[in-house]
Protein backbone atom coordinates (compact mmCIF):
# COMPACT_ATOMS: atom_id res chain seq x y z
CA UNK A 1 0.00 0.00 0.00
CA UNK A 2 3.04 2.20 0.91
CA UNK A 3 4.39 1.19 -2.59
CA UNK A 4 1.25 2.44 -4.87
CA UNK A 5 0.88 5.89 -2.09
CA UNK A 6 4.12 6.72 -3.88
CA UNK A 7 3.62 5.89 -7.27
CA UNK A 8 0.37 8.02 -7.11
CA UNK A 9 2.09 11.18 -6.14
CA UNK A 10 5.11 10.52 -8.43
CA UNK A 11 2.19 9.97 -10.73
CA UNK A 12 0.47 12.93 -10.23
CA UNK A 13 3.32 15.64 -9.59
CA UNK A 14 5.66 14.36 -12.81
CA UNK A 15 2.84 14.57 -14.94
CA UNK A 16 2.63 18.44 -13.54
CA UNK A 17 5.96 19.02 -14.54
CA UNK A 18 6.01 17.79 -17.56
CA UNK A 19 2.63 19.57 -18.84
CA UNK A 20 4.81 22.48 -17.52
CA UNK A 21 7.62 21.92 -19.34
CA UNK A 22 6.08 21.32 -22.52
CA UNK A 23 4.47 24.78 -22.22
CA UNK A 24 7.37 26.45 -21.13
CA UNK A 25 9.75 25.16 -23.98
CA UNK A 26 7.12 25.27 -26.76
CA UNK A 27 4.54 28.12 -26.31
CA UNK A 28 5.10 32.09 -26.81
CA UNK A 29 4.37 31.98 -22.86
CA UNK A 30 5.24 35.11 -22.74
CA UNK A 31 2.81 37.00 -25.05
CA UNK A 32 -0.10 34.33 -23.39
CA UNK A 33 0.48 35.92 -20.09
CA UNK A 34 0.03 39.28 -21.40
CA UNK A 35 -3.15 37.92 -23.46
CA UNK A 36 -4.32 36.50 -20.61
CA UNK A 37 -3.41 40.27 -18.80
CA UNK A 38 -5.95 41.73 -21.58
CA UNK A 39 -8.77 38.88 -21.09
CA UNK A 40 -9.11 39.62 -17.46
CA UNK A 41 -9.19 43.14 -17.43
CA UNK A 42 -11.82 43.70 -20.01
CA UNK A 43 -10.17 43.41 -23.25
CA UNK A 44 -12.21 40.26 -25.31
CA UNK A 45 -12.81 42.21 -28.16
CA UNK A 46 -8.43 42.51 -28.67
CA UNK A 47 -8.43 38.63 -28.50
CA UNK A 48 -8.32 37.34 -31.80
CA UNK A 49 -8.94 34.06 -32.60
CA UNK A 50 -5.65 31.76 -33.09
CA UNK A 51 -5.26 30.73 -36.61
CA UNK A 52 -2.53 28.20 -36.21
CA UNK A 53 -2.88 24.26 -36.26
CA UNK A 54 -4.59 22.35 -33.45
CA UNK A 55 -1.35 20.85 -32.36
CA UNK A 56 0.38 24.03 -32.68
CA UNK A 57 -1.79 25.39 -30.19
CA UNK A 58 -1.29 22.32 -27.42
CA UNK A 59 1.48 23.75 -25.90
CA UNK A 60 -0.42 26.59 -24.75
CA UNK A 61 -2.97 24.33 -23.37
CA UNK A 62 -0.61 22.20 -21.20
CA UNK A 63 1.04 25.43 -20.21
CA UNK A 64 -2.20 26.68 -18.87
CA UNK A 65 -3.71 23.80 -17.12
CA UNK A 66 -0.11 23.27 -14.95
CA UNK A 67 -0.24 26.86 -14.13
CA UNK A 68 -4.13 26.50 -13.09
CA UNK A 69 -3.15 23.49 -10.86
CA UNK A 70 -0.47 25.90 -9.45
CA UNK A 71 -3.35 28.34 -8.54
CA UNK A 72 -5.87 25.56 -7.27
CA UNK A 73 -3.59 24.05 -5.33
CA UNK A 74 -2.24 26.76 -3.43
CA UNK A 75 -5.35 28.18 -2.60
CA UNK A 76 -6.64 24.74 -1.51
CA UNK A 77 -3.76 24.34 1.19
CA UNK A 78 -4.18 27.89 2.01
CA UNK A 79 -7.89 27.05 3.21
CA UNK A 80 -7.10 23.61 4.21
CA UNK A 81 -3.88 23.83 6.34
CA UNK A 82 -3.77 27.83 7.48
CA UNK A 83 -7.58 28.58 7.62
CA UNK A 84 -8.34 25.22 8.77
CA UNK A 85 -11.34 24.51 6.68
CA UNK A 86 -12.29 20.38 7.00
CA UNK A 87 -13.05 19.62 3.57
CA UNK A 88 -14.14 15.51 4.77
CA UNK A 89 -13.80 13.17 1.96
CA UNK A 90 -14.25 13.78 -2.11
CA UNK A 91 -17.48 12.55 -3.39
CA UNK A 92 -15.61 11.00 -6.44
CA UNK A 93 -13.97 8.81 -4.47
CA UNK A 94 -17.49 6.92 -3.70
CA UNK A 95 -17.90 7.51 -7.29
CA UNK A 96 -14.62 6.05 -8.51
CA UNK A 97 -14.84 2.90 -6.49
CA UNK A 98 -18.68 2.14 -7.11
CA UNK A 99 -17.78 1.90 -10.98
CA UNK A 100 -14.78 -0.08 -9.79
CA UNK A 101 -15.73 -3.68 -11.07
CA UNK A 102 -17.61 -1.90 -14.33
CA UNK A 103 -14.66 0.13 -15.17
CA UNK A 104 -16.65 3.38 -17.18
CA UNK A 105 -14.04 5.79 -15.54
CA UNK A 106 -13.26 7.53 -18.95
CA UNK A 107 -16.68 7.57 -19.47
CA UNK A 108 -17.66 9.14 -16.39
CA UNK A 109 -14.54 11.32 -16.65
CA UNK A 110 -14.74 12.85 -20.43
CA UNK A 111 -18.64 12.82 -20.76
CA UNK A 112 -18.67 15.04 -17.34
CA UNK A 113 -16.07 17.28 -18.53
CA UNK A 114 -17.84 17.65 -22.10
CA UNK A 115 -21.25 19.03 -20.20
CA UNK A 116 -19.08 21.11 -18.46
CA UNK A 117 -17.58 22.41 -20.81
CA UNK A 118 -20.81 22.85 -23.09
CA UNK A 119 -22.42 24.35 -20.57
CA UNK A 120 -20.05 26.72 -18.37
CA UNK A 121 -18.50 28.14 -21.54
CA UNK A 122 -20.36 27.12 -24.97
CA UNK A 123 -23.65 27.90 -23.78
CA UNK A 124 -23.02 31.33 -21.43
CA UNK A 125 -19.69 32.70 -23.31
CA UNK A 126 -21.09 31.83 -27.16
CA UNK A 127 -24.68 30.86 -27.40
CA UNK A 128 -26.21 33.86 -24.63
CA UNK A 129 -23.86 36.49 -26.00
CA UNK A 130 -25.03 36.23 -29.26
CA UNK A 131 -28.51 36.36 -28.29
CA UNK A 132 -27.91 39.71 -26.67
CA UNK A 133 -25.52 41.43 -28.84
CA UNK A 134 -26.23 44.85 -27.71
CA UNK A 135 -24.99 44.31 -24.44
CA UNK A 136 -21.58 44.45 -25.58
CA UNK A 137 -18.22 44.02 -23.46
CA UNK A 138 -20.06 44.24 -20.15
CA UNK A 139 -22.88 41.09 -21.10
CA UNK A 140 -19.82 39.38 -22.20
CA UNK A 141 -18.05 39.45 -18.50
CA UNK A 142 -21.44 39.39 -17.02
CA UNK A 143 -22.03 35.91 -18.92
CA UNK A 144 -18.58 34.62 -17.85
CA UNK A 145 -19.26 35.09 -13.99
CA UNK A 146 -22.23 33.99 -14.07
CA UNK A 147 -21.46 31.01 -16.03
CA UNK A 148 -18.24 30.33 -14.02
CA UNK A 149 -19.78 31.01 -10.75
CA UNK A 150 -22.14 28.24 -11.32
CA UNK A 151 -19.97 25.93 -12.64
CA UNK A 152 -17.97 26.49 -9.77
CA UNK A 153 -20.69 26.49 -6.85
CA UNK A 154 -21.48 22.92 -8.66
CA UNK A 155 -18.04 21.50 -7.01
CA UNK A 156 -19.57 22.02 -3.98
CA UNK A 157 -21.38 18.75 -4.45
CA UNK A 158 -17.87 17.37 -4.41
CA UNK A 159 -17.38 17.41 -0.51
CA UNK A 160 -19.49 14.74 1.38
CA UNK A 161 -20.02 17.11 4.58
CA UNK A 162 -21.47 19.62 3.41
CA UNK A 163 -22.45 21.18 6.59
CA UNK A 164 -19.33 23.74 6.99
CA UNK A 165 -20.52 26.89 5.05
CA UNK A 166 -17.11 27.55 4.65
CA UNK A 167 -16.72 25.27 1.97
CA UNK A 168 -18.15 27.77 -0.35
CA UNK A 169 -14.48 28.94 -0.38
CA UNK A 170 -12.92 25.58 -1.26
CA UNK A 171 -14.39 26.01 -4.62
CA UNK A 172 -12.54 29.45 -5.65
CA UNK A 173 -10.16 27.30 -7.30
CA UNK A 174 -12.92 26.26 -9.45
CA UNK A 175 -13.44 29.92 -10.69
CA UNK A 176 -10.26 30.75 -11.32
CA UNK A 177 -9.90 27.59 -13.65
CA UNK A 178 -13.00 28.83 -15.15
CA UNK A 179 -11.45 32.17 -16.28
CA UNK A 180 -8.63 30.20 -17.99
CA UNK A 181 -10.56 28.03 -19.44
CA UNK A 182 -13.01 30.93 -21.05
CA UNK A 183 -9.60 32.47 -22.31
CA UNK A 184 -8.69 29.32 -23.86
CA UNK A 185 -12.49 28.87 -25.28
CA UNK A 186 -12.59 32.39 -26.84
CA UNK A 187 -8.45 32.08 -28.15
CA UNK A 188 -8.83 28.67 -29.94
CA UNK A 189 -12.49 27.10 -29.39
CA UNK A 190 -14.96 24.54 -27.16
CA UNK A 191 -12.82 21.45 -28.47
CA UNK A 192 -9.44 23.36 -26.99
CA UNK A 193 -11.51 24.16 -24.05
CA UNK A 194 -12.15 20.57 -23.63
CA UNK A 195 -8.72 19.44 -24.11
CA UNK A 196 -7.27 21.51 -21.65
CA UNK A 197 -10.10 20.76 -18.89
CA UNK A 198 -9.11 16.69 -19.73
CA UNK A 199 -5.43 18.00 -19.21
CA UNK A 200 -5.74 19.39 -16.36
CA UNK A 201 -7.88 16.67 -14.96
CA UNK A 202 -5.58 14.57 -15.54
CA UNK A 203 -3.25 16.27 -13.61
CA UNK A 204 -5.26 16.22 -10.85
CA UNK A 205 -6.59 12.47 -11.39
CA UNK A 206 -3.11 10.90 -12.86
CA UNK A 207 -3.06 9.70 -8.54
CA UNK A 208 -6.12 7.49 -8.84
CA UNK A 209 -4.75 4.31 -10.21
CA UNK A 210 -5.64 0.51 -8.51
CA UNK A 211 -2.52 -1.17 -9.96
CA UNK A 212 1.34 -0.87 -8.64
CA UNK A 213 3.62 -0.95 -11.57
CA UNK A 214 5.82 -3.68 -10.29
CA UNK A 215 9.82 -3.73 -11.51
CA UNK A 216 9.37 -7.00 -13.49
CA UNK A 217 6.73 -5.17 -15.18
CA UNK A 218 9.02 -2.40 -15.65
CA UNK A 219 11.83 -4.62 -16.84
CA UNK A 220 9.68 -6.65 -19.47
CA UNK A 221 8.10 -3.36 -21.14
CA UNK A 222 11.19 -1.44 -21.61
CA UNK A 223 12.75 -4.33 -23.00
CA UNK A 224 9.95 -4.18 -25.75
CA UNK A 225 9.73 -0.78 -26.32
CA UNK A 226 13.63 -0.65 -26.86
CA UNK A 227 13.52 -3.48 -29.14
CA UNK A 228 10.80 -2.20 -31.10
CA UNK A 229 12.63 0.93 -31.45
CA UNK A 230 15.59 -0.77 -32.34
CA UNK A 231 13.84 -2.66 -34.64
CA UNK A 232 12.73 0.54 -36.53
CA UNK A 233 15.82 2.27 -36.79
CA UNK A 234 17.31 -0.94 -38.43
CA UNK A 235 14.22 -1.66 -41.19
CA UNK A 236 14.09 2.72 -41.81
CA UNK A 237 16.34 5.64 -41.66
CA UNK A 238 13.42 7.78 -41.08
CA UNK A 239 13.46 9.64 -38.44
CA UNK A 240 10.40 10.91 -36.24
CA UNK A 241 11.20 14.70 -36.44
CA UNK A 242 10.15 13.95 -40.31
CA UNK A 243 6.81 14.20 -39.38
CA UNK A 244 6.94 17.68 -37.33
CA UNK A 245 4.93 19.61 -40.10
CA UNK A 246 1.69 16.99 -39.91
CA UNK A 247 1.41 18.33 -35.76
CA UNK A 248 1.98 22.00 -36.96
CA UNK A 249 -1.45 21.59 -38.95
CA UNK A 250 0.35 21.07 -42.81
CA UNK A 251 -2.13 18.35 -43.99
CA UNK A 252 -2.50 19.28 -47.27
CA UNK A 253 0.98 18.38 -47.97
CA UNK A 254 0.91 15.33 -45.79
CA UNK A 255 2.67 13.49 -47.91
CA UNK A 256 6.33 12.67 -47.61
CA UNK A 257 9.14 12.59 -50.26
CA UNK A 258 11.14 9.47 -50.98
CA UNK A 259 9.29 7.31 -47.93
CA UNK A 260 7.95 3.69 -48.80
CA UNK A 261 5.06 1.68 -46.69
CA UNK A 262 8.26 0.43 -44.24
CA UNK A 263 9.29 3.92 -43.27
CA UNK A 264 5.66 4.85 -42.23
CA UNK A 265 5.19 2.06 -39.66
CA UNK A 266 8.89 2.08 -38.55
CA UNK A 267 8.22 5.46 -37.59
CA UNK A 268 4.58 4.52 -36.09
CA UNK A 269 5.97 2.04 -34.51
CA UNK A 270 8.66 4.56 -32.67
CA UNK A 271 6.03 7.54 -31.86
CA UNK A 272 4.02 4.72 -30.16
CA UNK A 273 6.40 3.16 -28.50
CA UNK A 274 7.63 6.69 -27.23
CA UNK A 275 4.63 7.68 -25.67
CA UNK A 276 4.30 4.23 -24.05
CA UNK A 277 7.76 4.45 -22.52
CA UNK A 278 6.92 8.31 -21.36
CA UNK A 279 3.22 6.75 -19.57
CA UNK A 280 5.20 3.87 -18.30
CA UNK A 281 7.75 6.36 -16.35
CA UNK A 282 5.02 8.45 -15.13
CA UNK A 283 4.07 4.94 -13.70
CA UNK A 284 0.28 5.77 -14.91
CA UNK A 285 -1.79 2.40 -14.29
CA UNK A 286 -1.80 -0.21 -16.73
CA UNK A 287 -4.60 -1.97 -14.89
CA UNK A 288 -5.21 -5.00 -13.23
CA UNK A 289 -5.66 -7.99 -15.67
CA UNK A 290 -2.94 -10.48 -14.98
CA UNK A 291 -4.80 -13.06 -16.48
CA UNK A 292 -2.52 -15.24 -19.53
CA UNK A 293 -4.18 -15.22 -23.21
CA UNK A 294 -4.88 -18.37 -24.23
CA UNK A 295 -4.66 -18.92 -28.08
CA UNK A 296 -8.23 -18.82 -29.00
CA UNK A 297 -8.42 -15.51 -27.30
CA UNK A 298 -4.95 -14.37 -29.37
CA UNK A 299 -6.31 -15.19 -32.56
CA UNK A 300 -9.33 -13.29 -31.78
CA UNK A 301 -7.92 -10.33 -30.58
CA UNK A 302 -5.38 -9.98 -33.42
CA UNK A 303 -7.80 -11.56 -36.85
CA UNK A 304 -11.33 -9.74 -35.41
CA UNK A 305 -10.15 -6.93 -33.07
CA UNK A 306 -7.60 -5.26 -34.72
CA UNK A 307 -9.12 -5.00 -38.48
CA UNK A 308 -12.36 -3.70 -36.83
CA UNK A 309 -10.77 -0.94 -35.27
CA UNK A 310 -8.73 -0.39 -37.65
CA UNK A 311 -12.18 -0.56 -40.69
CA UNK A 312 -13.59 2.18 -37.65
CA UNK A 313 -11.07 4.47 -37.73
CA UNK A 314 -10.92 4.76 -41.14
CA UNK A 315 -15.14 4.85 -41.67
CA UNK A 316 -15.34 7.23 -38.98
CA UNK A 317 -12.48 9.88 -40.68
CA UNK A 318 -14.55 9.27 -43.95
CA UNK A 319 -18.31 10.41 -42.35
CA UNK A 320 -16.63 13.18 -40.27
CA UNK A 321 -14.57 14.92 -43.07
CA UNK A 322 -18.15 15.73 -44.40
CA UNK A 323 -18.87 17.89 -41.64
CA UNK A 324 -15.14 18.65 -39.66
CA UNK A 325 -12.36 20.22 -42.05
CA UNK A 326 -9.37 19.27 -39.54
CA UNK A 327 -7.66 16.49 -39.39
CA UNK A 328 -6.88 16.54 -36.06
CA UNK A 329 -10.37 17.55 -34.68
CA UNK A 330 -11.57 14.13 -36.30
CA UNK A 331 -8.79 12.54 -34.43
CA UNK A 332 -9.77 13.92 -31.38
CA UNK A 333 -13.73 12.79 -31.78
CA UNK A 334 -12.91 9.13 -32.93
CA UNK A 335 -10.15 8.53 -30.01
CA UNK A 336 -13.18 10.01 -27.98
CA UNK A 337 -15.08 7.27 -29.90
CA UNK A 338 -13.07 4.83 -29.24
CA UNK A 339 -11.80 5.47 -25.45
CA UNK A 340 -15.77 5.16 -24.92
CA UNK A 341 -16.10 1.90 -26.22
CA UNK A 342 -13.12 0.54 -24.10
CA UNK A 343 -13.09 -0.30 -19.91
CA UNK A 344 -10.01 1.61 -17.76
CA UNK A 345 -9.35 -0.05 -13.78
CA UNK A 346 -9.01 3.61 -13.15
CA UNK A 347 -8.97 7.14 -14.02
CA UNK A 348 -5.59 6.95 -14.26
CA UNK A 349 -5.23 4.43 -16.96
CA UNK A 350 -7.83 5.80 -18.40
CA UNK A 351 -6.14 9.10 -19.04
CA UNK A 352 -3.19 6.76 -20.68
CA UNK A 353 -5.68 5.61 -22.60
CA UNK A 354 -6.76 8.89 -24.22
CA UNK A 355 -3.60 10.29 -24.80
CA UNK A 356 -1.81 7.48 -26.42
CA UNK A 357 -4.73 6.51 -28.84
CA UNK A 358 -4.89 10.57 -29.79
CA UNK A 359 -1.73 10.38 -30.64
CA UNK A 360 -1.84 7.01 -32.41
CA UNK A 361 -4.81 7.58 -33.97
CA UNK A 362 -4.41 11.07 -35.42
CA UNK A 363 -0.71 9.58 -36.76
CA UNK A 364 -2.75 6.61 -38.34
CA UNK A 365 -5.68 9.00 -40.22
CA UNK A 366 -2.71 11.08 -41.34
CA UNK A 367 -0.74 8.06 -42.61
CA UNK A 368 -4.18 7.14 -44.28
CA UNK A 369 -3.95 10.64 -46.50
CA UNK A 370 -0.68 10.51 -47.35
CA UNK A 371 -0.37 7.10 -49.04
CA UNK A 372 -3.84 6.15 -49.70
CA UNK A 373 -6.68 4.20 -48.54
CA UNK A 374 -5.01 0.66 -49.26
CA UNK A 375 -1.39 1.49 -48.43
CA UNK A 376 -2.75 3.05 -45.41
CA UNK A 377 -5.21 -0.12 -44.56
CA UNK A 378 -1.81 -1.99 -44.37
CA UNK A 379 -0.03 0.51 -42.65
CA UNK A 380 -2.60 0.98 -39.52
CA UNK A 381 -3.17 -2.92 -39.95
CA UNK A 382 0.27 -3.63 -39.46
CA UNK A 383 0.93 -1.11 -36.39
CA UNK A 384 -2.01 -2.06 -34.04
CA UNK A 385 -1.21 -6.11 -34.97
CA UNK A 386 2.20 -5.40 -33.58
CA UNK A 387 1.13 -3.28 -30.42
CA UNK A 388 -1.61 -5.73 -29.93
CA UNK A 389 1.13 -8.62 -29.78
CA UNK A 390 3.56 -6.15 -27.75
CA UNK A 391 0.58 -5.66 -24.99
CA UNK A 392 -0.29 -9.36 -25.22
CA UNK A 393 3.56 -10.02 -24.80
CA UNK A 394 3.80 -7.83 -21.64
CA UNK A 395 1.14 -9.72 -19.68
CA UNK A 396 2.36 -12.29 -20.38
CA UNK A 397 5.74 -12.57 -19.33
CA UNK A 398 5.04 -10.29 -16.07
CA UNK A 399 1.96 -12.28 -14.73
Amino acid sequence: MELLKKQRIWSKYTTFLVMLGIGLFFSPYISIFNEFGVFVTGGVAEISRSDQGFLSSLPALLLIASVTFIISMTIFLLFKYILRVNVGGHALDDIFALHQDADYHFQNFVILIALEEVVARWLFLGVLPEMFPASGTVGFYTFLIIGNSLWSLIHLLNFKDRKDKRKIYMVLPQFIVGVFFSYIFVKHGLVASIVAHLAYNTILFAATKVNVYRLKEAIIDFIIIGVTIFLASILSAKSVFDIVPWFNGVYDSASLADWKVVDYICVFLSMGSILSLIFNLLMYDAGTDDTKLDNVKMFEAIIIGVPSIVVIIIASNGILALFIDGLLMRGIVITLLLSLLGKSPSVSGAMKRFWTGLATTFILIVGIVSVGFWSGLLIAGVVMIYNQCASMLSKEFSS
